[in-house]
């Protein structure tokens, strides 16, 4: 009985042994927590992916994890933190659909969970050279700016990678290539003499690349330009409120004309205006308010980078005299040979009236260039003239050189010559009447047929009765001496006069019958 109790005790000890042999290890549980089957997952884009496992008679400490990518594993060994969590950060490419989470724990128990995404692809970013351009100029010894635009239908514009490129000088390092939030990169660079091809390569975050780029040519050092004043000249003097008009030229070894900007200034006005040259470099700018002063005019030629050539010239801004004649005046008859009062009137803002020239012209003659006195007045008297119309200008210029003129027209009259008289009968006696012959009529300069005029005079005294051609002889007595003095005249003036004389003789006694006796 005891035998069978040992027995029976010894199966049953040994039933006890063998069960706790066959104990098995539970199997650890994976989940992918941060997506589910058929999720759209964004080509290229790094994704997070999250997940959580679990044991029953492990700790998360003992438990690693694994990620697989159509069963090739990617993220390896990785212990999950003290709530189980796991993560994998993957980048998905178009083939990329299944994802696996496998967990497992330090008995080699293993469990998983797979889920299928969709790859949805991604565009790749674009790019757009701003500057430099095809056609700028550029120079070794000048920054150049680099400017681009740049964007990704995917990603903010800021977390796109930049990179500028050169064929000649490589990786431009030194350019500045963070995007701002417009999709703008902007930054300054030197480059070296010679032909680059410039590239501008953008990357968004899935790794698609882009590549946008322009040919430049690289010139050696800028050249200033090169400029002149054509007029006015320097010295050169004009009237307030007139219009000066600037011209000169501009040219430049590295660009064309049109890349140079003009400006005009004065050192008393400061700056008048700018242009910009013609095709040929030729400049025109035209200025009406420049002060009355002498004006330092400065022009100012400035390149594309700011390389200048100055010109300049003195120019002088005045009022010019004021000139009025006062004798003679305008439609004056004078007879020639008469003494000739010429009188004119001056003033100036800037001169004293003496110090402004005068120069008197007739008909084109410069007769004199009397000046005038401290209070403005010309007078002078000028009797040289022959017979005619004469226009005559009297200019006034002042120390600056500025002039103004007046003008007036008058007449000198020619006058008739003397006529060559005789006295008929040349041998009178006290019966006899003088008359006067005109051997020689007068002669007039213009052409007038001349009327004449007679004085009778006896021993040198005008007998004014008598005013005709003739003298009766009743007027006459013997001895007297009489003289005619005959004037011609133009019907404006009378002209040098001729004359005659006889002395009357006794006039023999006569006999009226004669009786013998």
């Amino acid at each position: 009985m005891r035998m069978l109790t040992t027995l029976g005790l010894i199966s049953v000890l040994a039933c006890r042994t063998d069960k706790s042999i066959t104990v098995q290890n539970p199997t650890p549980k994976a989940d992918i927590l941060s997506h589910d089957d058929g999720s759209v997952i964004l080509e290229g884009i790094a994704t997070l992916f999250v997940g959580s496992v679990s044991d029953s008679n492990h700790t998360p400490d003992q438990l690693t994890t694994i990620w697989y990518v159509n069963g090739i594993v990617v993220c390896d060994g990785v212990i999950p933190d003290e709530n189980g969590e796991t993560t994998c950060e993957l980048s998905l490419g178009l083939a990329d659909t299944e994802i696996t989470l496998a967990v497992q724990d330090a008995e080699n128990s293993r469990g998983e969970d797979t889920i299928v995404v969709t790859i949805e692809p991604t565009e790749s970013p674009e790019a757009q050279i701003v500057s430099p351009v095809e056609n700028g100029v550029y120079y070794s010894d000048q920054l150049i700016e680099f400017e681009g635009l740049v964007s990704d239908n995917e990603d903010a514009a800021e977390d796109l990678s930049i990179r500028w490129v050169s064929t000649l000088d490589g990786e431009l390092s030194n350019v500045a290539s963070t995007p701002n939030t417009g999709g703008e990169v902007i930054g300054f660079g030197s480059l070296s003499e010679g032909q680059h091809a410039i590239q501008l390569f953008v990357t968004d975050t899935s790794g698609k690349e882009t590549q946008e780029s322009v040919i430049i040519d690289v010139g050696p050092s800028n050249t200033a330009p090169a400029c002149e004043i054509l007029t006015p000249m320097d010295g050169a003097v004009g009237t307030n409120g007139s219009v000066v008009t600037f011209t000169g030229s501009a040219s430049d070894v590295d660009v064309e004309p049109g890349w140079l900007t003009v400006t005009w200034t004065s050192d008393k006005d400061g700056e008048l205006g700018g242009s910009i040259p013609n095709s040929d470099g030729t400049i025109g700018f035209a200025y009406s308010d420049l002060t009355v002063d002498t004006h330092n005019i400065t022009l100012t030629v400035t390149d594309e980078i700011g390389a200048t050539c100055t010109d300049s010239v003195f120019y002088t801004v005045g009022t010019p005299p004021s000139i009025a004649i006062n004798s003679p005046v305008n439609g004056d008859l004078v007879s020639e040979g008469s003494p000739i009062s010429f009188s004119a009137t001056v003033s100036d803002a800037q001169d004293q009236p003496n110090d402004v020239s005068l120069e008197w012209v007739a008909n084109g003659n410069v007769i004199s260039t009397q000046g005038a006195t401290s209070t403005g007045e010309a007078l002078f008297t000028y009797g040289a003239l022959s017979f005619g119309v004469y226009n005559l200008v009297v200019t006034a210029t002042d120390t600056d050189g500025l002039t103004d003129s007046a003008q007036v027209t008058f007449t000198i009259n020619g006058l008739p010559t003397a006529p060559v008289v005789s006295i008929n009968p040349s041998t009178p006696t006290t019966s006899s009447s003088l008359n006067v012959n005109i051997n020689s009529p007068s002669m007039d300069p213009e052409g007038v047929t001349p009327t004449y005029t007679y004085e009778w005079q006896l021993g040198g005294q005008t007998q004014s009765t008598y005013t005709s051609s003739s003298l009766p002889s009743s007027a006459t007595s013997k001895g007297e001496q009489w003289t005619v003095v005959v004037t011609p005249n133009d019907g404006i003036a009378d002209g040098v006069a001729g004359t005659a004389s006889v002395v009357i003789g006794n006039t023999p006694p006569t006999v009226a019958s004669v009786t013998v006796t």
